[in-house]
């Protein structure tokens, strides 16, 4: 933190990304979070602007209040973003366009889409992940089997 502070101070406005908080441990997320505080407290006592962003799911937004938002004056937005199946089923065409080798047959596309969709837990990259894995075998069945292990095994709640 105080090398990012001695860069951050070169600047008059800067901005810190965090992507993925919460796949940080609890522990190491909540120090983070305090730390981050500490040093856009100081630095905007010295007259330097020091905009944060961070991605994650919904659950650290609790985090991000208390860690960081605790004094009056300070505010965030938030914005929620889930996976659009329209794009899930672009991705899909796309994929299939690059696997020219072994078309995919129309009802198991739909079958695809509607489970990978189902599963995704409004997360596009856990569905890019799963139909890439899913499209890896060139049998039908093969797919189909895949198709439902990578169902069962998609977290319920992310």
């Amino acid at each position: 933190m105080q090398f990012l502070k001695k860069v951050l101070k070169q600047f008059e406005r800067s901005f810190v990304c965090i992507d993925a908080l919460d796949e940080c441990k609890d522990e190491t997320g909540r120090d983070l979070l305090k730390s981050l505080k500490i040093l856009a407290d100081e630095l905007s006592f010295d007259g330097h602007s020091v905009r944060i962003f961070i991605t994650g799911r919904n659950h650290i937004e609790s985090l991000i209040t208390r860690y960081l938002m605790e004094e009056a004056g300070n505010t965030f937005t938030t914005i929620h973003l889930e996976v659009n199946s329209s794009d899930i089923e672009k991705y899909v065409h796309g994929i299939e366009n690059d696997v020219k080798d072994v078309p995919m047959d129309i009802d198991f596309k739909e079958k695809l889409v509607s489970k990978i969709v189902s599963s995704s837990g409004g997360i596009f990259l856990l569905p890019a992940l799963q139909i890439q894995t899913v499209l890896e075998y060139t049998i039908v069945r093969e797919r189909e089997e895949a198709l439902e292990i990578n169902a069962r095994r998609a977290p319920k709640h992310l």
